[in-house]
Parts: C-alpha cells; structure tokens; sequence
C-alpha cells in the first residue's frame, strides 16, 4: 500500500461489480479490487496499480493450486470446485458466469462428499 491509496482504492470499489466494504487501506482489500477491476476491465486511477497486478498474478497461480490441493485432499468438493472456476476467471479476465459452458465441469449428482 502506498500513501494514500485508500482514498484511490474507495473510488475504485464504486465502479466495480462487487466492489468492497471493507477497510480501504488493507492490502487484502486492494488485491480483492485489483483483480475484480482486471476481469471487469476497469481502468486503473494509476499505472503503478498495473504493475501491483502484475505482481498479485505472480503469487496467485500458486496461491489457487494449494487451495485447490488442500481442499480436495480433505475432500471439500465444492470449495475446490470454486477455486477451479476462478482460474479460469482470472487467466480470461471473464467472471465465472460469462465463461464458455465447455469449460466448466460436469459431475454425477450422486457423488458423495463433504462441503464447505
């Protein structure tokens, strides 16, 4: 977080689809509005905000695959199932409703497992 980006970070919230509520000065809170500005192709107030999501996109590959890893070895299915639906969002900057049906995955409705 820079000097007073959360001021950048408030006005950001309001042009995006869920935007945050959350404290503006947190960085979980800016990461959450990086990338939700990337998938709704909203302009960043400034370009030292492309560079933080370039280095967020970094960590974030990494970061889904261990969530998806841990949650399925402890066979939390459908917090792994959102975790695989949101790289996809992520990669193709397209929210996970508007992704292409041959993406997304079919499961028998008998499977058996525990969920989050």
């Amino acid at each position: 977080m820079r000097h007073n980006e959360d001021g950048l970070n408030a006005d950001l919230a309001k042009k995006l689809r869920y935007g945050h509520t959350g404290a503006m000065e947190s960085p979980h809170t800016k990461a959450s509005l990086l990338i939700q500005a990337h998938v709704d192709k909203v302009a960043f107030p400034i370009a030292d905000y492309q560079t933080d999501l370039r280095s967020l996109f970094e960590q974030t590959g990494r970061t889904l695959q261990a969530m998806i890893d841990v949650s399925a070895d402890l066979g939390f299915l459908g917090a792994t199932l959102r975790a695989m639906r949101l790289s996809p969002t992520m990669a193709q900057a397209l929210w996970s409703s508007l992704l292409s049906p041959s993406l997304s995955l079919s499961l028998p409705l008998s499977l058996s497992c525990r969920d989050t």
